[in-house]
């Protein structure tokens, strides 16, 4: 494509018209396809997880162009799958750790540093106005003109080779001693009409003035024109934007910010607190400098609460030496996921001090040569077929029709439960899950419907199944998910014939589409003490990955672990949720409470007493 040299026209931080300044489909992209890439625009990426024969599946809809306008609901988009043997997220540090977080339940023991090292690259915009010369004249900084950034002041740290102060008035190097630069922030010329434009008091008297000028000539029909004077006063001197100029600052804020998922929305929690002293050196460099240039300083209106404006944020998957560091290593390689490549901002650990743009474009560069040089590595996947369908199951103890033909049918009983708690990824033990997951604040809960649709063979049964829907709350997965298939069973007995153990199995899928299982026990044993209210009432959960029968749960990856309990205004809520429905409403009831209170004091009567009658 034909490019020109810079105009100035300060529109680079826009999207330059005259070809000085090319984006990506002008340059890598367009070179790709021409060595046969296939670039699919319009897609959207939904979830991806790994292949059972290595490499990864990719699921993305297509928003199509003829829909462009129109009202669709996308959540019903159809789903196109492709397999890869090597998969590189690049969607930005925003839009990599939201699918990342989004597809966590299909990476587990991916590094718990994900979604951590958020920062803004020290960002801070502030504002030059009504400068004026040492003679008290506006002073020209004509802002519209040339590009963006045409120089910069820096201000070093630590991290410089000196140890004294970086200039006159600068405090000595320190730990808290973090550098910038202040760089001016050109605009398009069109700006300048809309700051004059803004200019209500000026502009409005300019106007009536305009207008007078020509009400007379039209009422004195006066041949002597003077509408180039007129036209001039009107437009005005453009004094406030000539004499104006936005101020960029960028540096080393403390990278602690955080990312997560809550309500399935990607969400930052970083506060400018920890970096206050950073940016209160920023804005005293700003204000000396506009102090040199006559004018007066004025924050962003946001820094009057505290808060910035980034364009560079940085972090949420950063790279480190071990996956106790970081998500991938410094060549973007996930730690643990063989293939997978995180190759944007989101890999960087910490801000770069300066424009991180071609920071990033080294690192993913970089990170290219090398995975090149690897090609030569045994391939993964390379029939892009994706992975089988999973074949049907049959539920865990639901019950089924037993094909006597009985002509009355049976009465379905049914009752809710809702329990809640915390948990964590990355953990084992639930205990230990949900000691971690309260001090990141991270709950976990649900809501379920436990139906049986035939009381008395529910009752008769020794596994004592039902079936259980619903929803569950979990922050560390997104938020909430519904129930695809769930089953429960009450009081199974085991190896040892005084404990009972009440079981749940939900079949669930995170907002990426990848499957999990959610495996919970709730432990009936009579320990010392009394513990009825505590065993009856306590569930411990592990999250697995993938939908897992029962019978495969040792072999299943855990995805993280938790305790839930039922508080006790929701249990005595609860007690007024049961339902029948039938020929035989009471004696299900009757039966179900019989079974209920009757293995109770099976585990939890004295010794002689169990012997008795119930």
């Amino acid at each position: 494509m034909p490019r020109s040299t810079c105009r100035l026209s300060g529109e680079c931080d826009v999207g330059c018209n005259y070809g000085s300044k090319n984006t990506l489909d002008h340059t890598y992209l367009s070179a790709a396809a021409h060595h046969g890439a296939d670039l699919r625009t319009r897609c959207e990426v939904r979830g991806f997880a790994p292949l059972p024969d290595e490499g990864y599946e990719v699921r993305y809809v297509v928003h199509e162009e003829e829909a462009e306008g129109r009202r669709t609901p996308t959540d019903r988009l159809p789903v196109h799958r492709i397999a890869c043997r090597r998969l590189v997220l690049a969607a930005g540090t925003f839009g990599t750790t939201y699918l990342l977080l989004r597809n966590r339940a299909a990476l587990p023991g991916v590094s718990g540093a994900l979604g951590t090292r958020f920062c803004g690259n020290g960002d801070l915009l502030g504002l030059l106005l009504h400068a004026t010369d040492a003679d008290g004249a506006p002073r020209s900084l004509r802002s519209s003109t040339g590009p963006v950034i045409t120089s910069a002041v820096r201000v070093g740290d630590t991290l410089d080779e000196h140890d004294g102060p970086a200039g006159d008035g600068a405090e000595p190097a320190g730990p808290a001693r973090r550098g910038f630069y202040v760089e001016d922030a050109g605009y398009p010329a069109f700006v300048d009409w809309l700051a004059e434009a803004a200019q209500m008091p000026g502009t409005t008297r300019r106007m009536l003035a305009f207008a007078a000028h020509r009400l007379r000539a039209r009422l004195g029909r006066s041949p002597r024109s003077n509408i180039g004077r007129q036209l001039s006063t009107l437009l005005g001197p453009a004094e406030f934007s000539d004499a104006s100029l936005p101020l960029l600052g960028m540096g080393r804020d403390v990278p602690d910010g955080r990312m997560s998922l809550r309500n399935g929305y990607l969400d930052v929690d970083w506060t400018t607190a920890t970096s206050l002293r950073y940016f209160e050196r920023l804005r005293s460099v700003m204000s000396d400098l506009s102090t040199e240039l006559g004018a007066e300083f004025r924050d962003n209106p946001l820094w009057w609460s505290h808060r910035v404006i980034t364009v560079h944020p940085l972090g949420g998957a950063p790279m480190g030496r071990h996956p106790g560091e970081g998500v991938c290593d410094s060549f973007g390689e996930v730690f643990g996921f063989p293939g997978l490549y995180v190759l944007d901002g989101s890999a960087l650990p910490g801000p770069v001090g300066a424009n991180p743009s071609l920071t990033i474009a080294a690192f993913a560069d970089r990170a290219c040569d090398r995975l090149l040089d690897r090609e030569t590595a045994a391939p993964r996947r390379a029939d892009g077929r994706p992975p089988p369908p999973a074949e049907p199951r049959d539920g865990d103890g639901t019950a089924q029709p037993d094909g006597t033909g009985a002509a009355e049918r049976p009465t379905a009983l049914s009752f809710t439960e809702e329990m809640k708690g915390y948990a964590a990824l990355d953990e084992q033990d639930p205990l230990r899950g949900r000691e971690r997951g309260t001090q990141l604040g991270q709950r976990l809960a649900f809501r379920l419907t436990i139906t049986t649709e035939d009381a008395e063979r529910f009752v008769d049964d020794p596994a004592h199944p039902a079936v259980a829907t619903g929803h569950v709350d979990c922050d560390a997965l997104g938020g909430r998910l519904p129930v695809e298939r769930g089953s429960f069973n009450l009081f199974t007995r085991g190896d040892d014939a005084s404990a009972r153990r009440m079981l749940y199995r939900l079949e669930l899928r995170d907002p990426g589409g990848n499957p999990v299982t959610l495996a919970g026990h709730k432990e009936i044993r009579d320990d010392p003490g009394a513990d009825v209210w505590k065993d009856t009432t306590t569930l411990y959960v592990r999250l697995l990955a993938g939908h897992v029968a029962r019978q495969d749960d040792e072999g299943a990856p855990v995805v993280g672990a938790g305790v839930l309990t039922i508080r006790p205004d929701d249990f005595a809520q609860q007690m007024t949720t049961f339902r029948t429905d039938g020929p035989h409403r009471v004696r299900a009831l009757q039966r179900f409470g019989q079974l209920f209170l009757g293995e109770l004091w099976d585990v939890y009567a004295p010794g002689p007493a169990r012997e008795g009658p119930r």
